[in-house]
């Protein structure tokens, strides 16, 4: 289940750094015990036991994160969670954790100044509580196991590299002459995809370099599968690019008359 890890890592990471700073509260564990967030606690579970074999720390940690928002809504009147149920009036989160700009991050980070003394909608935790608390726990894990699954393939998962190879029959060309680095006599390899709402993509160039063996390609930006709509593999030389081998249709591994090819995918958030 490492590829599950590894999303579920990278997802709380990207969540680290990019909303907690702005989302407008703090979480309770963290305010109430001055210590590591649940993010962080998290990750670090996920970091030594794996997402489904610690999975009952995840909840555990998640029903003490709630505990915790409730001694400090008694002790404050004021809403901390860690996101699942938050202040939903007119004026959203901002301004929900007055007092605490000592805490950093959250809403220390906002600048809040007033509080709004709202309740949740729904107990996300109570599920977790009573007879079927096991069992609510493990469909809880599923759902979200699905969900980021989901999110790898459908949003995140895109082609940021390629690999080519020469086919066992084919020859290598020869840069001898026009060749972009002087005296060198194997091909300044360069793949060019058109790329539908893009544009055209390419490849870094690989100067002086042989596909008798997979060759690496890095592209300038990352993109979806499906938007590909053909790739040149090509020769770049001093006054033109030497067109080795076309593809119209492109797949994640293929193979033509003088290569063949694979494209890889990578976490990209952008």
């Amino acid at each position: 289940m490492w590829i599950l890890d590894s999303i579920a890592r990278k997802t709380i990471v990207w969540y680290k750094k990019t909303i907690s700073p702005n989302k407008g509260f703090s979480c309770a564990y963290r305010v109430l015990y001055r210590t590591d967030s649940c993010s962080s606690a998290v990750l670090e579970i996920i970091q030594t036991k794996g997402l489904i074999a610690g999975s009952p720390d995840i909840v555990n940690r998640f029903i003490a994160c709630h505990q915790s928002a409730n001694v400090l809504r008694s002790q404050q009147r004021l809403e901390f969670d860690c996101g699942i149920s938050g202040c939903f009036d007119v004026g959203g989160a901002e301004g929900c954790f007055s007092g605490l700009t000592d805490l950093g991050g959250g809403a220390a980070e906002t600048g809040a100044t007033s509080g709004c003394g709202c309740n949740p909608l729904f107990d996300f935790f109570a599920l977790f509580t009573g007879r079927r608390r096991k069992r609510n726990a493990g469909v809880f894990v599923v759902l979200i196991s699905l969900a980021i699954v989901f999110g790898y393939f459908t949003y995140g998962n895109k082609i940021t590299d390629m690999e080519l190879k020469l086919v066992q029959t084919a020859t290598e060309d020869s840069d001898r002459n026009w060749g972009l680095v002087k005296n060198s006599e194997l091909p300044d390899y360069q793949v060019l995809l058109t790329v539908e709402g893009i544009g055209e993509i390419s490849s870094v160039t690989e100067h002086n370099s042989s596909a008798v063996n997979w060759l690496q390609l890095e592209f300038s930006e990352a993109f979806n599968y499906q938007d590909i709509k053909s790739m040149s593999i090509t020769n770049r030389q001093l006054f033109s690019n030497k067109e080795l081998e076309v593809f119209s249709e492109v797949h994640m591994r293929g193979e033509g008359e003088h290569f063949q090819y694979r494209l890889i995918r990578r976490w990209s958030v952008f």
